[in-house]
């Protein structure tokens, strides 16, 4: 593709970056990869064997509720354990960590060595900087003249309504917010109120086992598992 408005020689033209969700099931199969020059009309097909994807195994996701999200996230590259192997699916993400996931399972390029534009820039980690600017450059996050605050804890609300605003402007069809069953629906934040009940009848979120919602707390690794998954299998 060419982005609108460049004028670039064939020869040096860039190459187009797509990215398309498959299941592990999909593996072995045939598909098609068609591409159009939107500047002569030509069209150009390329067959494309869907391949294998090896399991990720982490050390301590065998048999927890989220294992077969984190380990397909993991088998992507979305996601990523630590030097010892294991997960530590219970560890709370950090704003940082939370949108280097998001990026990385959008999809979206990421320039090495860009830099994101806030007033706290320097406290973000060099490795998640240019996933960071990717996500500004994207609007999925503000910035410029504000504090991105990259080691605070992102919370259950906050991811909510990061992700439901992001589908809305990728156009995803969310359905329209469903009631409310928590028993904490009051301790949501009004901002997120509406998010939180779009993903509800999406089927993105779920209570906690006791029935509350929980929207101050930490988002663990595991639900950020789930939550990303489901959103970009939607």
């Amino acid at each position: 593709y060419r982005d609108a408005g460049a004028r670039v020689p064939a020869e040096r033209e860039p190459a187009g970056r797509f990215v398309v969700s498959l299941a592990p099931e999909d593996a072995g199969k045939k598909i098609d990869v068609v591409a159009v020059d939107t500047h002569t009309g030509r069209m150009a097909a390329q067959p494309l064997v869907v391949p294998h994807i090896a399991r990720v195994a982490f050390a301590d996701t065998a048999g927890h509720w989220a294992e077969e999200f984190i380990q397909t996230l993991g088998a992507q590259g979305i996601l990523q354990g630590y030097p010892d192997g294991s997960f530590r699916p219970a560890k709370p993400v950090t704003r940082a960590e939370f949108v280097v996931v998001t990026v990385r399972a959008l999809g979206w390029r990421v320039q090495p060595g860009a830099e994101p534009v806030f007033r706290d820039a320097s406290a973000i980690p060099p490795w998640a900087r240019p996933y960071i600017a990717a996500a500004q450059e994207n609007g999925l996050i503000n910035g410029d003249g504000e504090t991105f605050r990259p080691q605070a804890f992102v919370t259950r609300a906050e991811a909510t309504s990061l992700l439901v605003r992001l589908m809305d402007r990728l156009a995803a069809g969310l359905p329209p917010p469903a009631e409310l069953t928590c028993r904490d629906r009051s301790a949501i934040p009004a901002w997120a109120r509406e998010d939180v009940a779009r993903a509800y009848g999406a089927g993105l979120v779920r209570g906690l086992p006791d029935g509350r919602f929980a929207p101050a707390s930490p988002l663990t690794r595991a639900e950020a598992a789930a939550l990303v998954y489901r959103v970009i299998n939607r």
